[in-house]
């Protein structure tokens, strides 16, 4: 599995004109123990129903499910994206970020 700090940090600088993300951004999808579920296609830690409208979603965790060491270990995942957006944003690029309440503090926080 190649995930986004993989592939932001094989672009070259200044590659990117903008970037358009919803979090999270590997807070807890990449623990061991969250393969087990996505593989076998159960919800993640506490995700959307399975499916919608006849769409199948992909589970995807969701941050009020995020146990205290998971919340404390936010804002260190988010500032390492961060610095990975930054080299790969070219001058005067934009993000663009869907979050909520609870990810945005952390998430501005690391990316100023």
């Amino acid at each position: 599995m190649r995930d986004c700090f993989e592939w932001l940090a094989g672009l070259p600088e200044n590659t990117l004109h903008a970037v358009v993300t919803d979090p999270p951004y590997g807070v807890k999808e990449y623990d061991p123990d969250q393969f087990g579920e996505a593989a076998n296609g159960r919800a993640v830690s506490g995700a959307f129903p399975p499916s919608f409208d006849g769409h199948t979603r992909a589970p995807l965790p969701r941050f009020p499910r995020l146990n205290g060491k998971e919340r404390e270990r936010s804002p260190s995942v988010l500032f390492g994206w961060g610095q990975l957006v930054c080299r790969a944003l070219r001058p005067g690029g934009h993000v663009f970020i869907a979050t909520n309440a609870f990810i945005c503090q952390l998430l501005y926080d690391a990316l100023v």
